[in-house]
């Protein structure tokens, strides 16, 4: 585990399934425009947007491609240790 916040992770193929899923399954609301906005995710992906911010905490970098990895035990287990870090 990398270090206080959670932080969901996926790869840029896993972000391109998902947009193009929601964008074709007709769920989402009209006023959602995914297909048009994915370039622009893209562009904002490789520059790093969507990056954790660089501050004086751990991050906990969680992968969301298949599930959640490390499992939710672990996750809860990394916030509490870091609760109680931050109070002491």
């Amino acid at each position: 585990m990398d270090g206080d916040g959670g932080r969901g992770w996926v790869r840029a193929e896993e972000t391109i399934r998902r947009i193009n899923a929601r964008s074709g399954s007709g769920d989402r609301h009209a006023g959602h425009f995914d297909a048009v906005a994915l370039p622009g995710v893209l562009d904002r992906l490789a520059a790093g947007a969507f990056d954790p911010l660089d501050l004086p905490a751990p991050v906990l970098r969680i992968d969301t491609t298949d599930g959640y990895a490390p499992l939710w035990p672990e996750i809860v287990c990394f916030v509490r240790d870091a609760r109680t870090q931050a109070s002491s």
